[in-house]
């Protein structure tokens, strides 16, 4: 379905439909089109609170309802239909969506038919702020050609991606606007974290099932990520007390810290964290209770 719209859309608005006067409206109620007088801003507030596949279909009933939903849309998620975003169909998606500042496309266990060319087009979306990759392929040469393009780029969220590599981050440093990141369950190590630590700017971080990290690559990062304030760290299962030693006499601005299923923290690091991060919520196992400043999230 998602093909057969796209193939259809028109990538110019379509031309205005004549208007019947005032005194002819009254006269044959039936010819009068309210939607015609509203703004093209309102009509897609209207179309906007569609499910996405509802929209696509709607879409195919006119040109018109085609220009005002694409030209207007600000944010797509293509999750629903991973199997058919290839190179062609997110082209047709740049060309149609001009003002997109979100976008989410791929799904756990399915790959996403993109190739290095088709995650270097995602540049095209000068407005992009929010982007959200799950099960791509990425490497080194589309991080620093996205981090040239995508300057208003806010939070990049690249999941489930396992060719993402300690070599893919070497140009993170690129998004100069970038201040959350996620790499859940990637193939990251201790040299990926130092890349990371290049990008002091950023305010939260998410490295969650990554077990290749250890206490060495959380000291790379708390030596530069001093504005970082959410740190996820769950199931790192290398991480022990050191590095909570490391982030209490670091990262002062830290307000949340997530250490579900970090297994190598002993009760010495339970201590020391509940004493000199007074101000941050800690969310972990049911072991860590009773301390009062740690909270335990169901697993």
């Amino acid at each position: 379905m998602l093909k057969r719209s796209i193939d259809c859309l028109p990538l110019s608005p379509p031309s205005p439909r004549s208007k019947t006067s005032k005194s002819e409206e009254e006269g044959n109620d039936e010819l009068v089109c309210y939607w015609d007088y509203l703004s093209l801003e309102i009509q897609y507030k209207i179309l906007s609170y569609l499910p996405l596949t509802n929209a696509y279909n709607l879409c195919l009933v006119c040109n018109q309802w085609r220009y005002v939903y694409f030209n207007s849309c600000k944010s797509l998620n293509l999750i629903p239909f991973t199997r058919n975003v290839t190179n062609t169909v997110l082209e047709k998606m740049i060309s149609m969506c001009p003002l997109i500042n979100k976008l989410s496309v791929g799904k756990v266990g399915e790959s996403l038919p993109l190739n290095e060319e088709g995650i270097n087009s995602l540049g095209k979306f000068s407005e992009l702020r929010f982007l959200n990759l799950i099960s791509c392929t990425f490497s080194k040469e589309n991080i620093i050609h996205l981090g040239q393009q995508l300057r208003k780029l806010k939070v990049l969220n690249v999941t489930w991606c396992s060719s993402l590599n300690d070599e893919s981050l070497s140009g993170l440093s690129l998004f100069t606007s970038l201040t959350h990141i996620s790499f859940q369950e990637s193939r990251i190590t201790d040299i990926g974290m130092k890349f990371i630590s290049f990008v002091p700017w950023i305010k939260s971080l998410n490295i969650s099932f990554c077990n290749l990290v250890s206490d060495v690559g959380i000291g790379h990062i708390c030596i530069n990520l001093h504005a970082l304030e959410s740190l996820n760290l769950s199931w790192c299962v290398r991480i022990t007390d050191t590095a909570l030693k490391y982030i209490s006499h670091n990262l002062f601005q830290l307000k949340i810290l997530y250490l579900t299923g970090c297994k190598s923290i002993t009760i010495d690091g339970k201590d020391y964290i509940c004493k000199y991060c007074s101000d941050c919520k800690v969310h972990a196992d049911s072991t860590f209770m009773p301390y009062k400043r740690v909270y335990n999230i169901a697993l």
